[in-house]
C-alpha cells in the first residue's frame, strides 16, 4: 500500500503586503498633491518612493530566507515558476494589443468618427 504524504504549503503571515500597500498609498498621495501644486508634495513622493524600495527589499529577503530554508516545497517553486510566465505570456499580449489597436488606428483611420485622411 502506497502511503501518500500529505504537503502543508500554509506559510506564516506576513507584514509586507499591507506595508506595501501602505508606501504605495503615501507615494500616491503625493503623486496627486503635487499635481495639485501642494508645496511639500516631493517629501512624500520621496518618503513614499523610499519607503516603498524598503519594504519591497524586506519582503524579498524574507522570501529568499524562506526559499534558502528549503521552507518553499518544490511543487510551491514549479507553481511559481508557472505563474511567473503566465505573467511574461500576459503582458506580451498586452502590448501587442495595444500596439495592434493603434497600428490599425493609424493605418486604416475611421472617418465617421471625425478623423481626417490627410493625403
Amino acid at each position: 500500500m502506497v502511503k501518500i504524504q500529505k504537503i502543508n504549503l500554509v506559510l506564516d503571515p506576513s507584514p509586507w503586503p499591507v506595508s506595501t500597500a501602505f508606501s504605495l498609498y503615501v507615494l500616491i498621495i503625493g503623486l496627486v498633491a503635487s499635481f495639485h501644486l501642494y508645496s511639500h508634495a516631493n517629501l512624500f513622493i520621496i518618503f513614499g518612493f523610499f519607503l516603498f524600495i524598503s519594504v519591497f527589499s524586506l519582503w524579498i529577503r524574507d522570501i529568499l530566507r524562506d526559499a534558502f530554508i528549503h521552507r518553499i516545497v518544490p511543487i510551491l517553486s514549479g507553481a511559481l515558476r508557472r505563474a511567473f510566465i503566465l505573467f511574461i505570456v500576459s503582458e506580451v499580449m498586452f502590448f501587442v494589443a495595444f500596439f495592434w489597436a493603434f497600428f490599425h488606428s493609424s493605418l486604416a483611420p475611421v472617418f465617421q468618427i471625425g478623423q481626417f485622411d490627410h493625403r
